[in-house]
């Protein structure tokens, strides 16, 4: 479950990347956003690195609708699995 929630995030936040490079970027976030590709180009072969890019805090709608989404999975999943292991005519639809 867990492994499904951080690829959704990453996926999004990669989308995130790329829409940053799409849109103008005022010249102070840009700077910011150079020096910290910079940086983490520097610094890519280091442990805590790869902790710190992974753990970006993202918006709270996209972790919303990211949950929702599981949910959602969630109780499709189950409904199929109740309907496939269920005894013939004991489920009423």
């Amino acid at each position: 479950m867990t492994t499904m929630f951080t690829l959704l995030i990453r996926e999004i936040l990669n989308q995130l990347k790329w829409f940053t490079m799409i849109i103008q970027l005022q010249p102070r976030q840009n700077a910011l956003h150079e020096y910290s590709e910079r940086l983490r180009k520097q610094y890519q072969n280091h442990l805590q690195t790869g902790a710190i890019i992974k753990h970006r805090q993202a918006p709270k709608a996209i972790f919303h609708t990211v949950e929702l989404k599981i949910i959602h999975d969630k109780k499709k999943r189950k409904e199929g699995n109740l309907r496939r292991h269920a005894k013939p005519g004991t489920l009423w639809v």
